[in-house]
Parts: C-alpha cells; structure tokens; sequence
C-alpha cells in the first residue's frame, strides 16, 4: 500500500526546526519514503489531500496504565498512597482478561486520536494488552510493572507471580509485530517490592538486554521512606541492585536529587514527567528544568486515566509548559 499526502504543512522537527510548506510526503507500506516540496515519481494506490491540516511526527507517550481508562474519575481527591491501596489496588484485583483488553482498547483509540504512535504501558494481564497493541498498529514497550510484598528470605522466582510474568511476556511477545512490541523488565516501584525482586529483574534485563520501567520518587513521602529505611534514595538504591544495568525509563521523578540526576545521566535514564497526574495527587511538580540543565533526558506521559482522565499528550505538553 502506497500513500502519497499532498498540500501538506509539517513540521520537520529537525535541527533547524523547519516547517514544510505545500509539499508532499511519500509512504510506502509503513515507512515514509519521501519527504519534500517536489512531487515524487511513481504511481500510488491512495492521495490524501492535506490542505489546512499540519503533519507532524507521532507523539510518544512514555509512561501509561492503557486499562486504566476503566477507572476513570474514579477515587479523586485522594493522595498517592490512599488512592493505591484504599481504591486502586482492589478494584484491579477484579478485572479479568476481558475487561484489561476492553479498557486497552478505549485507552489506544483516546492515544491515536491526539496523536500518539508510540507508548510505554506498564499494567498486569500484559500479553491481553500486547495483542489490543497488534490490533491496532502503534509501537510499544510493554512491561507487567513487577510486585513483590513478601519476605525477602522467602524469594524464589518460580513462586513470584511477576517473575513468571516477566519470563512469559519476554519469550512470547518481545519483538512482536517486527518490532512493533518491545518488552521492558520492571518494578512497579520501591515501596512495592524489596532487593530480592529487584536484584532478579536486574540480572533478567542484563541476560536479555531489556531495559527498565519503574516508577521513582513520585511523592515526597515514598522518596523520604526510601531514605529512611536503606539510606539511599530509590534511583540510587535500585542502582545498588544493578536495575539500571540498560538503561531505562524512570516514571515521574518529582523528588530526585541533584545526585540522582548525575547517576541518572550516567546510567542512561529517562526521567518521564507525568504533569496532570502529579497535580491531581497532589504529588509535586518535577524540576524538570533542573533535569534538562543536568543533562537528563525528559519525556512525557500521561500516566493511567484513573489518576489523568485523558490520554490527551497535547494537554500534557501545555501543563508541562505552565
């Protein structure tokens, strides 16, 4: 299938930043083969004319929970740690296969329709989502957001759900689609697991090259906990555990020290700013300033609905900006 756009206005996004008048783009199957003022050679099976529209790269939203459309609305005015356990945790504790692919599907048409052509979700039921992903065309990193409340001495990874988990989604969906899918290790955060987890999932991502999602330093209370309870912060103590040996995507950062920004750069990390999230928690405001001038690289996200209410990265970008 080739597609020829015409009359088009893009936005480059190049180093000059520069904006195409009237020209066209070139797309043959799923890559773009042209981009200029000229009209290119050759015949195409379809022409979409672009007059008064703008083209622009896909957005990519890099940290969601897709079924959490489900929740939407659900469970406001409440800080992280009771809207978690007091009403997120049990209402997921009775959503099946069907409902995850449900809320996927709702959370993937809300992404494509401000723009999004890649994400990075991080929900349980992870093989349910990936074929939602398939169905629908975009690029993601999938990860199951790894839980481990039991006691360290009691570890084992055959007895770990999200151990299982991880193995399943790696051997079975990594790669998918020609690329299309790309599984990420993860821990959900700190204050839900202990070393024992974290310690496997690092020597899991190392022995499979993945790289890692976790959330990190969202509130002050979770980053000072961490602090008094190992005495290092959580980029640093997950550090000590080897979980940033690739790299990997570090969700929300609105606590990180100037420490944990240097060792962020040196490992590799993205910090994601989750803006609207963090105000409806009540979490902060990431210095995302500060990130940018210590050399750390900043995404966006949305986050999950249930803590958002939309999908919409546009929004995210202007609160970003306020």
């Amino acid at each position: 299938m080739s597609t020829l756009f015409t009359h088009v206005t893009a936005l480059l996004m190049d180093d000059g930043l520069t904006t195409l008048q009237d020209g066209f783009v070139a797309v043959e199957g799923t890559h773009i083969a042209y981009v200029g003022t000229e009209r290119p050679e050759g015949g195409y099976d379809e022409f979409i004319d672009c007059s008064g529209k703008v083209m622009l790269p896909g957005l990519v939203n890099a940290h969601t929970h897709l079924p959490m459309t489900l929740m939407r609305g659900y469970a406001g005015g409440h800080d992280l740690q009771s809207w978690l356990n007091d009403y997120i945790f049990p209402a997921e504790a009775r959503l099946d296969d069907r409902a995850v692919a449900a809320g996927a599907a709702l959370g993937l048409a809300e992404m494509i329709a401000s723009g999004v052509t890649c994400a990075a979700d991080m929900y349980m039921r992870t093989g349910v989502i990936a074929r939602q992903v398939l169905d629908v065309g975009i690029s993601a990193n999938l990860s199951c957001g790894g839980v481990y409340f039991g006691a360290p001495e009691d570890f084992s990874p055959d007895a770990c759900g999200d151990c299982r988990n991880q193995i399943a989604l790696t051997e079975e969906w990594n790669g998918a689609g020609d690329g299309q899918i790309k599984v990420d290790a993860s821990i959900h955060a700190e204050y839900t697991s202990n070393p024992s987890l974290w310690e496997w999932m690092a020597g899991y991502a190392a022995e499979h090259g993945l790289g890692m999602h976790v959330h990190v330093s969202e509130t002050r209370s979770e980053h000072e906990s961490c602090l008094q309870k190992y005495g290092k912060t959580p980029v640093a103590l997950l550090d000590r555990y080897g979980v940033w040996v690739n790299g990997g995507t570090a969700a929300h950062c609105v606590w990180v020290s100037d420490a944990d920004m240097e060792l962020m750069v040196q490992r590799n990390i993205t910090a994601v700013h989750n803006p609207v999230s963090n105000l409806k928690l009540a979490s902060g405001a990431a210095r995302v300033p500060r990130l940018l001038e210590r050399g750390v690289n900043v995404a966006l996200g949305t986050d999950g609905v249930a803590s958002n209410n939309s999908h919409d990265l546009f929004e995210e970008i202007k609160k970003a900006l306020n």
